[in-house]
């Protein structure tokens, strides 16, 4: 009994020491990364007047550095594809405690999906764990129920995810090159795909709603009126009939002090396909129209 006891305890000293050494690995993961976004935010680089946050829709289809050029306001677009509401939660939150506040927070919603447990919106852990060496992406995983602090404590091995094992260097595509203001433009129209403009009104059923996800809202609301931020929400167009259910839903949930900007016009220019990548995305001839309506009858009025 006491030699294996001895065996035991030689074990677990080995696995202490050599579960050290994946330190290298987490250490060096953000450098192998293309996006620096998230990173530049936890080191406090991210101070700009105007922010804009939201998923792929806003991540295409609001170019902050045309923003920038007409207001002559610094502006930066901190929009994440596939990241839902409490993504962007969080990346307010980080900005917030690590950064200046900005004066304008640009959010958009995605309309019918926003409140709901969607598999293309979530919380983008490819995007946190290659950061995991920092504290703040460790405390949050806690947070989320990710990890335990305990054994992320004792091992290096615990705070770690298959994202860290990947030792290829990372590089943009077409989707998703991002500019120097940190947009993510898209210059082609994506092919076959019906063009027809459909009603495609289906109920809106608040039975559905997943409550944490309309807490993120709420809070991120709540923080942008306690840091006297002006927050614009923004319906980026998509070439599909707008729903009106979630619309009057949502703007139960919308504080009088925050702007709501929906772009209605009698002869609306984006009921065009060509100003679209696909049927909810605008290309980039799109996105410099939209952005320059949002920035003329919001941001300079």
């Amino acid at each position: 009994m006491k030699q294996f006891l001895i065996k035991l305890s030689l074990f677990f000293a080995l696995f202490f020491i050599v579960d050290k050494a994946f330190i290298l690995l987490r250490n060096s993961s953000p450098e192998r990364e293309a996006d620096k976004r998230l990173e530049q935010l936890l080191l406090g680089e991210m101070n700009h007047d105007i922010v804009v946050l939201g998923s792929s829709k806003s991540a295409r289809g609001i170019l902050a550095g045309e923003i920038e050029k007409m207001t002559g306001k610094s502006t930066y677009n901190l929009s994440y594809p596939g990241g839902d509401i409490c993504f962007q939660e969080f990346i307010l939150a980080t900005l917030l405690e690590k950064n200046e506040k900005p004066e304008t927070v640009i959010l958009s919603i995605d309309e019918i999906v926003q409140f709901k447990d969607q598999v293309s919106l979530n919380f983008r852990m490819d995007r946190m764990y290659p950061l995991v060496k920092y504290p703040e992406i460790r405390e949050e995983l806690f947070r989320l129920g990710e990890k335990n602090e305990l054994l992320s404590d004792l091992f290096i091995l615990h705070q770690l995810s298959i994202y860290n094992f990947d030792l290829r260097q990372k590089h943009f595509s077409r989707l998703d090159s991002i500019s120097s203001n940190g947009s993510m433009p898209i210059s082609f129209q994506k092919q076959a795909l019906d063009w027809d403009l459909k009603d495609d009104l289906k109920p809106y059923k608040i039975e559905n709603e997943v409550e944490g996800k309309l807490q993120c809202f709420l809070d991120l609301q709540n923080s942008c009126l306690a840091n006297d931020i002006e927050l614009i929400i923004v319906f980026i167009p998509t070439f599909k009939k707008f729903n009106e259910l979630f619309y009057q839903r949502f703007l139960e949930l919308v504080d009088p002090k925050v702007r709501v900007f929906r772009y209605e016009a009698a002869d609306n220019p984006f009921e065009n396909k060509n100003y679209y990548h696909d049927l909810t995305h605008l290309n980039q001839k799109g996105a410099k129209l939209y952005t320059e309506l949002l920035t003329e009858e919001v941001l300079l009025e």
